[in-house]
């Protein structure tokens, strides 16, 4: 059975997001979309700019189509979000607990304890991240990534996927 983004990615649609999305020049940034990644990175790319909804403008999503690469996520490579954005609030939060969760785990480790695991360090930033109701996507790839591969228990792969 086909994946939604299987069965909705087309570049016509690609299209059709884009002419909608305010962007004046949305042909050339179809063609560069094309040029660069394929439909369903093309369709990710467009529902990270919806998904952070209010955090970019269009222009924003022009030059991030203009910078399209296979080898660029389509969660990365975007400008700071806009100050006032529910995203950007959220962005900042998240970044404040991840700093909070480095900033423990080296003081544990000044006071004698083990030095925690990268996985460890993810699990605890994940947790805080959800016990602060915020979105999982708001964990950096590379936790998100640890945490997915080298997950053993239930428990650990439903902690943010």
């Amino acid at each position: 059975m086909p994946s939604p983004i299987e069965e909705t990615a087309t570049w016509h649609h690609v299209a059709q997001r884009l002419a909608l999305s305010g962007i004046r020049e949305w042909r050339r940034a179809l063609a560069d979309l094309k040029a660069a990644v394929d439909v369903e990175h093309a369709t990710r790319l467009l529902d990270v700019y919806t998904d952070r909804v209010g955090a970019y403008g269009p222009f924003a999503l022009y030059r991030r189509c203009r910078n399209a690469s296979a080898v660029l996520p389509p969660e990365d490579g975007w400008p700071d979000p806009k100050p006032e954005s529910a995203y950007a609030r959220d962005h900042v939060a998240a970044e404040r607990i991840l700093a909070t969760v480095h900033r423990d785990a080296a003081n544990r480790e000044s006071l004698g304890y083990a030095k925690p695991s990268p996985k460890a360090i993810a699990a605890v930033a994940a947790d805080r991240i959800a016990a602060a109701g915020l979105g999982c996507d708001l964990l950096p790839e590379r936790y998100r990534k640890l945490l997915d591969r080298n997950s053993q228990t239930n428990k650990e792969r439903q902690m943010c996927s």
